[in-house]
């Protein structure tokens, strides 16, 4: 049995090499368990609705809790209201994303709401919906696989896995486009 499964991966490992080009920085994810390939939306532009948003290492975005200030981390899905996202078109091609638990958008921290610092690795939060620039995102699909970006509006920067981790809890960031796994995303309809 064991031969046989080792067989089968490294033919799928062949497979997958032979298909590989240059310049393909973001590899194809896997789909583990109950997480299907097909429940993700196979790309072009997100209609409104209600997500889970899975990152490079199938966990997906969570509020720490239900507050202002609440902090975004990656956490295996399980069904919680935290883990799970409205997103709504606000026109220009933004989208506000409001945590369908506690009702509050993600949000880039601030001193000031409409002048967003740029900070490399800052952790992302969410916050009481106001409609400013560090609430609007541009959800961009990157012509492959279902995986997209999503950049702020107020400072171009992108939601980032920090440091591509597989911990749990690792804490979500921005950081700029590099097109690393750690920049990618894919959406479940909830």
């Amino acid at each position: 049995m064991n031969f046989k499964l080792s067989g089968l991966a490294a033919c799928l490992l062949v497979l997958q090499l032979q298909s590989c080009k240059k310049e393909d920085i973001v590899r194809k994810p896997a789909a583990p368990g109950s997480l299907k390939q097909q429940d993700w939306l196979a790309g072009g532009t997100i209609a409104d609705g209600i997500y889970e948003i899975y990152g490079p290492n199938y966990k997906c975005i969570q509020a720490t809790d239900t507050g202002n200030g609440a902090k975004l981390q990656q956490n295996t899905y399980s069904g919680l209201g935290l883990q799970k996202w409205r997103v709504t078109a606000v026109g220009t091609g933004y989208y506000k994303i409001i945590n369908y638990e506690s009702n509050k958008a993600m949000d880039i921290p601030s001193g000031t709401p409409n002048t967003p610092a740029p900070t490399q690795n800052l952790q992302l939060q969410q916050w009481g919906y106001l409609g400013t620039n560090n609430q609007l995102w541009k959800i961009e699909y990157l012509g492959k696989w279902g995986l997209y970006k999503i950049s702020s509006k107020g400072n171009g920067l992108v939601v980032t896995l920090n440091n591509n981790a597989k911990i749990q809890l690792e804490k979500i960031t921005q950081t700029t486009f590099t097109a690393d796994s750690a920049h990618v995303w894919f959406f479940k309809q909830a």
